[in-house]
């Protein structure tokens, strides 16, 4: 294979290395409101926006996820979610008590991840440049007004790193790697 086909089969591949999809976890579903197959839900604040009529959310049933169709969300003490096609008690009885999910593209920015909990698992990830170079290790996230940053270990000191978009080029949530294109001088900083 010569080389331009090699490169463009590995673009290829890392593109669709981009787009695999995965489930996160977004709350629980409780017990059942009411006689029309509604849930009361515990969900982080950080998710309740994601939920509205026509997403696609996903109930881990016996090692299945079931894609369920949101066809209502309400809520002042506490969240109540319907679905559509589960319009009676008896039809929401196989859910209540289960984990909710939506699909998310584990891709190369922390778009999705507006949860500082979320982004917060990205301790002891290895951190990159875009040449394969060790920059270090996050030790930890920290939660400044403007940005959230990482503490990273390098060398014999320790160094801040925001976490935005712009600097994230891939993550490889597998084996805890983030590789940036960080802009110049600011690991001397």
């Amino acid at each position: 294979m010569g080389g331009k086909d090699r490169d463009w089969n590995e673009s290829c591949q890392k593109a669709n290395k981009l787009r695999v999809k995965t489930k996160t976890h977004i709350g629980k579903l409780g017990k059942s409101h009411g006689v029309h197959g509604a849930y009361k839900l515990s969900i982080k604040d950080s998710f309740i926006g994601l939920l509205m009529e026509g997403k696609i959310v996903y109930a881990r049933l016996d090692g299945l996820d079931v894609p369920l169709i949101v066809s209502g969300i309400r809520g002042d003490k506490e969240n109540i979610i319907s679905f559509k096609g589960i319009n009676t008690s008896e039809k929401n009885k196989p859910f209540i008590g289960k984990n909710l999910y939506i699909e998310t593209e584990n891709n190369s920015s922390i778009s999705g991840l507006n949860s500082f909990d979320q982004i917060d698992s990205f301790n002891s990830f290895i951190v990159k440049d875009q040449a394969g170079n060790l920059i270090g290790e996050i030790q930890r996230i920290e939660e400044y007004p403007q940005q959230i940053m990482a503490v990273v270990s390098r060398e014999e000191s320790q160094i801040l790193i925001p976490l935005v978009e712009e600097f994230i080029t891939d993550v490889d949530i597998e084996n805890k790697i983030i590789w940036m294109d960080l802009p110049d001088g600011i690991l001397e900083l």
